[in-house]
């Protein structure tokens, strides 16, 4: 939907469907920028910004305008349920890749006088001439191959040019030639399957403009239409919106209501909570990770986005816990009529569960690939067995002074690593 060409429906001779090159160089300079910039940490929601800031042109069904026309992120961020922070960071990022890989020259865009940017908002926006035009786009995707194939080369993954390149795609298929390609019958199956009734037209129509180009104002839409359906997409960036303005605001430390139950125990433990939340979401979280090449001319390196982006999730994990442990702390005083809970909150299993499942919901919310379970409960040192109520035996758990010692070995390393179960109890 981000680069189907609402004029390309069906070859006349061959009966096939057809998508224009801006498909083949959207997914093409896509794929770039999670190669190069995202790193690692290639989870859903910075892959959807990634997707999103790479738009060369759309057609809405509501935008937003300001006073100097219509805001452009606001209204992208609008529609996908993206950060306008963390998009802004991502187009810049998009946009140090056209420079340096493409050669492409910039220009602020509200210096730009072009019919293309009518009505739109210019302030803090980037034009480039000519970069989705059929001869200047088909030279760019040659280029943007060739950097891909010596980006995988040798690492035995996935060519995710299949998507674009093979006949059996659901995207398309064929070489770039005559502005177009082929797409074979296996995506009419795959739309007949994933949408029975098409309640979504495309949103895009070719592109005539550049990376942030006009957004345009499509007719008003129906009362009666029908709300698009939910997505793996959609799901995890509302849910994720909702880590980001609900969560992310909170403190980065224990409310007073959270802190007058901690030293409502018998002895003042506001201190061995805060201890133990660093030592274990740091280890989860590593924030630490060896320098890599920076890319296409770009001062930013992979290891700084993977160290923010580990930052970002440790405090959405470590304000989620505070919440939630204020929020039952709250419901046992209540029902147990007592605001002395020492024998809940000085439960080391209890914390590191709570740590864990926190980290969980945080990776979930983002559908990061590469933290699967059980590798949290091994940072925090702790077992499947240890969540559990049922009496199960778990393993004795190691100490924090043993898990803070092997984060310390291993930082710089952002693979998760099992740590030792000491054979003895831990107080």
């Amino acid at each position: 939907d981000f680069f189907l060409s609402g004029e390309n429906n069906q070859d006349a001779v061959t009966g096939t469907e057809s998508v224009s090159i801006y498909l083949r160089f959207g997914w093409m300079l896509f794929l770039a920028l999670r190669i190069h910039v995202f790193s690692r940490f290639k989870d859903l929601v910075t892959c959807t910004n990634g997707l999103v800031s790479i738009l060369t042109n759309i057609s809405v069904l509501s935008v937003r305008k300001g006073t100097k026309g219509v805001d452009l992120i606001s209204s992208l961020c609008n529609i996908y349920h993206t950060s306008e922070d963390d998009l802004l960071k991502m187009i810049e990022k998009a946009n140090t890749l056209i420079v340096g890989i493409l050669k492409k020259t910039p220009c602020p865009a509200s210096e730009c006088q072009t019919e293309e940017l009518k009505n739109i908002d210019t302030d803090g926006l980037t034009y480039f001439q000519d970069l989705v035009e059929e001869i200047s786009i088909i030279s760019s995707i040659r280029i943007l191959e060739r950097d891909y194939e010596d980006a995988i080369h040798d690492r035995g993954e996935l060519d995710e040019r299949m998507f674009v390149n093979e006949e059996d795609s659901l995207f398309g298929s064929g070489s770039v030639s005559g502005g177009a390609a082929n797409i074979s019958g296996v995506k009419r199956k795959y739309d007949a399957m994933s949408s029975p009734t098409k309640t979504i037209t495309s949103p895009l129509s070719p592109p005539g403009s550049p990376l942030t180009s006009p957004v345009k104002e499509s007719s008003t839409p129906s009362k009666n239409k029908m709300p698009p359906p939910a997505t793996p997409v959609s799901t995890t960036m509302t849910t994720a919106k909702w880590l980001r303005t609900v969560i992310a605001p909170l403190p980065a430390k224990p409310s007073s209501e959270l802190e007058h139950f901690l030293s409502s125990c018998d002895r003042d433990i506001t201190a061995d909570v805060i201890r133990r939340t660093q030592i274990i979401l740091e280890a989860i979280f590593p924030s630490s990770a060896p320098v890599y090449r920076c890319v296409a001319g770009s001062l930013q390196s992979a290891a700084l986005m993977d160290s923010i982006w580990a930052e970002q999730r440790r405090l959405e994990a470590l304000k989620l816990y505070y919440r939630v442990l204020a929020a039952m702390c709250r419901a046992e005083s209540q029902r147990l009529r007592n605001s002395n809970l020492t024998s809940l909150l000085i439960n080391e299993r209890f914390h590191r569960c709570m740590l864990a499942c926190s980290a969980e919901l945080v990776l979930a919310t983002h559908k990061t690939v590469t933290m699967m379970f059980p590798a949290v409960l091994e940072r925090a040192g702790i077992t499947a067995f240890d969540l559990s109520k049922l009496g199960l035996l778990a393993e004795p758990m190691p100490s924090l002074d043993t898990i803070a010692m092997h984060h310390n070995l291993t930082s710089g390393s952002l693979q998760l690593s099992s740590i030792p179960h000491k054979i003895e109890a831990t107080s």
